[in-house]
């Protein structure tokens, strides 16, 4: 909860870009960008280092909304991840490798039937940025004090459906002091259980809840495992699936309060700013 972690919401009516005018602050900032209905994610390390997370579903989704924390004309990333090669994830990256000097980039299960496999492996043999192949138990540290513990796939993939190549994604948990983040891709029950029974450490402040708040996903024995103070739903205004699923809007309220609950179709672009005991968070609308 909120005492134990000592986390401090300030919740902000706009946005202080404050490295964009003065460098880094020594704080971490994590950005959830409203990229309508798919994922893309920013971590911005206290020195400065820049990780993009998925880059969403349109070929300019991840380069409109870098615009806004970057630097001005800084066009170079520390690290991408593609969490699973779903155009609503991957998409936008294409587009970043295209345009952007990205030093190295982290996969997991490389999945050689999505339709955009073939573009994404042009584009990092003509990037050539250092690739690193992920699977549960890799860590990456960023720097002294900031981690990135990787807790999905499994050694071993699972195989066949959409749903498998969904559980086979990469699941991220950023930790810097007594503050974490979550952020739980695309994952569904099949890869919340085998995180659950394999994962030592999953409480995180911060749960980006799996799957836009799919039906069949953030099953309570998740949720209560991971017992966040605060959920972030990255979905689209309107959107064809009915995401987030009432039924999980409801489990998710219960458990971190209506007023902890985010959404990038109803808050926009939502930061997180961090000195690893405390944590604000701030949206766009």
């Amino acid at each position: 909860g909120f005492t134990s972690l000592g986390i401090v919401l300030a919740a902000a009516a706009v946005f202080v870009w404050i490295q964009v005018l003065n460098g880094p602050d020594g704080k971490l900032h994590v950005y959830f960008f409203d990229v309508g209905q798919g994922d893309s994610a920013l971590i911005v390390t206290p020195a400065g280092k820049q990780v993009l997370v998925d880059g969403g579903p349109e070929a300019e989704s991840a380069i409109r909304a870098l615009t806004g924390p970057l630097p001005g004309g800084d066009r170079s990333l520390d690290m991408l991840v593609l969490t699973h090669p779903d155009a609503d994830h991957s998409r936008g990256l294409l587009e970043v490798l295209d345009q952007y000097r990205v030093a190295s980039v982290l996969v997991g299960i490389e999945d050689t039937d999505s339709p955009l496999n073939s573009q994404w492996q042009a584009s990092l043999e003509r990037e050539s940025p250092m690739k690193i192949p992920v699977t549960a138990g890799y860590r990456v540290v960023l720097e002294p004090g900031l981690t990135l513990e990787v807790l999905n796939p499994p050694g071993t993939a699972t195989r066949g459906s959409a749903a498998g190549q969904n559980n086979n994604a990469v699941v991220l948990r950023l930790v810097y002091g007594r503050v974490s983040f979550l952020l739980a891709a695309d994952i569904e029950a099949e890869a919340e259980n085998y995180m659950v029974r394999r994962s030592e450490a999953l409480q995180s402040a911060v749960l980006k809840v799996p799957h836009h708040g799919s039906r069949t996903s953030t099953t309570p024995g998740f949720l209560e495992r991971v017992d966040p103070a605060v959920a972030v739903v990255s979905v689209g205004e309107a959107n064809q699936f009915g995401h987030p699923r009432p039924e999980v809007a409801d489990r998710l309220e219960e458990a971190v309060g209506p007023e902890a609950v985010y959404r990038t179709d109803r808050d926009g672009t939502i930061e997180f700013l961090s000195d690893g005991e405390r944590l604000w968070v701030g949206t766009e609308r």
